[in-house]
């Protein structure tokens, strides 16, 4: 399908660092694909999560905000389906937030990406294991040491 070539066009562009070249790429196939799928559909949400990333590579973090917090809004339309799809988006909205030093706001993205990829992949999944350690260390990193340590082994007892 022409939307989807686009759509990896535009990832690919991403991964190389080409952030401005990728943003046209993703609303085109966003475009396409709205002729044929309702707004709550997982793809039309992949292409909003996309053009997110491609602004914060940016450094556009605004805008980057309000298309992840839009992206939750449409994947949450979407659960039970797609949870793994929304885990990622509260992750990496979660990173921006962390990198922006807003540890209070990434906390809670981060305990409820967790919750979802543990529910959706499993506890011993590389994604949520990856998820877990940047809990643990946002906990740490609000010199919350001690529930850190607590969390960590309540969760190995799961």
């Amino acid at each position: 399908e022409l939307a989807e070539n686009i759509e990896y066009l535009a990832e690919l562009y991403c991964l190389q660092g080409r952030f401005q070249e990728s943003l046209p790429l993703f609303n085109e196939a966003l475009s396409i694909r709205k002729l044929s799928l309702p707004m709550e559909h997982p793809s039309i949400g992949d292409l909003f999560y996309g053009a997110a990333e491609a602004y914060e590579g940016l450094g556009n973090y605004g805008e980057a905000e309000r298309i992840y917090l839009n992206t939750l809004i449409l994947r949450r339309r979407s659960i039970p389906v797609n949870y793994f799809g929304l885990a990622c988006c509260l992750n990496r909205l979660s990173c921006m937030y962390q990198y922006q030093h807003r540890y209070d706001e990434a906390l809670p993205c981060t305990r409820e990406a967790l919750d979802m990829s543990r529910l959706s992949l499993g506890k011993q999944n590389r994604m949520t294991m990856s998820i877990l350690k940047n809990y643990l260390a946002l906990l740490r990193q609000l010199g919350r040491e001690p529930e850190s340590k607590a969390f960590y082994n309540q969760w190995t007892r799961l």
